[in-house]
């Protein structure tokens, strides 16, 4: 559920009053919804009709601006391509402030295609002097509380998701001063940052209320009601968050909304709940709807569930083991038949067992690549900023000669190179522990690497760690590593010079670390 919503009026449907009647409704939508998804698609086309028709470039911007959020819930690529367009066609017209503008709207679709990085720097890229219009400043905030609430809620490591939230909370303060007091889109702001805050009763008290007087097929009904689902599941009050978030859920049906985390968060209450069948109902759903939207970074939590899958799963065997306990002591004529089928329920087990373990390693390694990935992006985002001040600086007092000569030096990218091989190694070395062990064997005895640090890769031991990676391009390794494409082939020849068996000497690198089920 994206962070904040832009919404347009309608009347309100009646809303179920209890779990049982939002779950019947839920079914009926899940039925229903590839004719509400060709109504907004509809909808969309519309809409882009009136682009061509338009007759002044202020209505013209509008349009493609209203275009463009309408495909933010169905096609994350489309709406990147319309807020682009919008950008472009604002550069044209020599109107910074609306490019401001659509460049923050673009910046809001990037964390959805994995690419926070670029997201967080085009953003603090954007010169907030552009901005001649309150509506447009609030448009510019909204979009920065976005992305860092967005980017929490894809990062478990606790330090990354607290300081999105940090940064989030920073932008939607800000955004408040140019909201108008008694717009419901202000209520939603103060109960978001409440809810960050821990101001439970608040909360709430705010939540109910804009789903009283909010009609239910506005996305500001949607938006609250998944609010208020999160809001009871933190306070252990299981019922109600299984209700609030089957309304949000029927609402992102019925909107015909192709990304969105209310189906996503109900099928994992449900798989916590014990209700397997409908949790991997809701699961399959968002994960389908997340790929047809285009939103790649929502399938790396696909992981999640899997555990509570493979729980329910031997709960139901432990049953059928005890059903069947009771069929030997009545038919001791199936015995033979009995064992087997048990021997075969104890495999599934313990293949289920090890399934659980590979799961939670994969999700362990997830988690570590994204930290110090994202903590190589922080450091790299400081340092370009510490050099735009230093750059502006000697521009301003006309040392361009000096500044010539700190780019001539080569010094700025020797320190990152030197930093971003610290990282790398660390994190690297962090998930495959034994890898310069493991590289050493495959080595002739006399020709082994030896290393100043365990802690630190050598230069030909870092060329094959890309290599384990899945990056078999010397040209990209080279641009990693800041080297020449001639050097990056000369150690790995070298390297393959001093195998045991030369031939399979990058394919044996490549299984390091791998785990084989049987």
């Amino acid at each position: 559920m994206s962070a904040y919503v832009h919404a347009e009026h309608n009347d309100r449907n009646k809303q179920p009053t209890s779990l049982s009647e939002a779950l019947s409704e839920f079914d009926r939508a899940v039925n229903n919804r590839f004719e509400y998804e060709s109504a907004n698609f509809n909808r969309i086309d519309s809409m882009k009709r009136l682009i061509e028709k338009a007759e002044t470039d202020s209505l013209r911007l509008n349009l493609i601006e209203t275009v463009g959020r309408s495909y933010r819930g169905v096609q994350i690529d489309s709406a990147l391509r319309y807020f682009t367009i919008g950008r472009d066609m604002a550069l044209s017209l020599n109107d910074s402030s609306q490019y401001a503008k659509f460049e923050a709207l673009r910046c809001t679709q990037l964390p959805l295609l994995g690419e926070g990085f670029e997201s967080i720097s085009n953003y603090m890229l954007i010169d907030t002097g552009m901005l001649k219009s309150s509506s447009d400043t609030a448009i510019y905030l909204q979009s920065g509380a976005n992305i860092h609430f967005t980017l929490a809620g894809y990062y478990s490591d606790s330090e990354m998701r607290n300081n999105h939230i940090r940064n989030g909370i920073e932008y939607a303060k800000k955004l408040i001063n140019y909201l108008p007091e008694d717009s419901t889109l202000t209520d939603i702001v103060l109960a978001h940052l409440y809810f960050y805050q821990g101001k439970s009763a608040l909360v709430e008290a705010m939540l109910n209320d804009i789903l009283d007087y909010t009609p239910q097929n506005t996305p500001y009904f949607g938006f609250a009601a998944w609010m208020l689902g999160n809001h009871y599941y933190r306070t252990k009050d299981y019922p109600d968050a299984l209700y609030y978030m089957t309304l949000a859920a029927i609402h992102e049906l019925k909107s015909g909304q192709l990304k969105g985390s209310a189906l996503y968060k109900l099928g994992m209450m449900m798989l916590e709940q014990g209700n397997i069948e409908r949790g991997q109902l809701c699961i399959s759903l968002a994960l389908e709807n997340s790929v047809r939207s285009g939103e790649k970074i929502r399938t790396m939590q696909s992981g999640e569930y899997v555990p509570m899958l493979t729980n329910g799963f031997n709960k139901k065997s432990k049953k059928l083991i005890i059903w069947i306990s009771v069929c030997v002591a009545l038919l001791l004529l199936s015995t033979t038949g009995v064992i087997l089928l048990v021997r075969r329920l104890q495999k599934a087990r313990s293949k289920i067992e090890e399934m659980k373990e590979i799961v939670s390693d994969a999700d362990y390694m997830k988690g570590t690549y994204i930290s110090q990935f994202l903590n190589l992006c922080s450091i790299y985002m400081e340092k370009l900023e510490e050099f735009n001040r230093v750059a502006r600086r000697k521009i301003t007092a006309g040392q361009i000669d000096d500044l010539y000569a700190l780019l001539k030096s080569g010094k700025m990218l020797d320190e990152q190179s030197t930093l971003f091989y610290e990282i790398f190694d660390n994190a690297f070395l962090h998930v495959y522990p034994t890898f310069i062990d493991e590289v050493n064997a495959l080595l002739q005895k006399d020709k082994q690497i030896i290393v100043t640090s365990p802690k630190h890769l050598t230069t030909e031991l870092r060329i094959f760690a890309f290599t384990r990676l899945g990056i078999d391009d010397s040209a990209q390794i080279a641009r990693f590593l800041n080297l020449s494409l001639n050097t990056i082939y000369t150690y790995r020849n070298k390297m393959r010079s001093r195998a045991i068996d030369r031939d399979t000497f990058e394919e044996s690198v490549m299984s390091i670390g791998q785990t084989h089920i049987h």
